[in-house]
């Protein structure tokens, strides 16, 4: 009869503990999947305030800066605010004014969401973090 309950308690311990390591990966996975969202989002704040000193600087200049460094040199951002969560240094956003084609507006046909006019295939969508195959034109 001892051997029996050890023997029950043991399995019960063992699925315990496989159980517990289960839930544990569970909720590392979540804890990153959330890491993940966040450095999106810090991402998308930084992108959104090089886009406002890209259309500041060219209202006030005449023209786009060459490149966001540019933005720094004149003071219109930090150089901590052009550095993704990695420490890469995150594109530039024109205005996106063509003078002789007008505005050109870009939008990730996954999520809808207007992107920068600099994006191109091979990037990932700063909303959806989809990574674009092609790119097609609209009318």
């Amino acid at each position: 009869m001892n051997k029996l309950f050890l023997l029950l308690t043991f399995i019960f311990y063992l699925g315990t503990s496989i159980s517990c390591s289960t839930s544990e990966k569970e909720a590392f996975s979540l804890l990153s999947s959330y890491k993940e969202q966040a450095n999106q989002m810090a991402n998308q704040a930084k992108m959104r305030m090089i886009d406002a000193a890209v259309k500041m600087y060219a209202v006030e200049s005449g023209h786009d800066p060459e490149s966001v460094d540019e933005l720094v040199d004149k003071g219109y951002l930090d150089a901590k605010d052009i550095l993704d969560q990695n420490g890469k240094k995150l594109p530039l956003t024109p205005s996106g004014f063509d003078s002789e084609a007008g505005f050109l507006k870009k939008y990730c046909d996954q999520c809808k969401n207007e992107v920068f006019s600099a994006s191109k295939v091979g990037d990932r969508c700063p909303y959806c973090g989809v990574i674009w195959g092609y790119e097609k034109q609209m009318y």
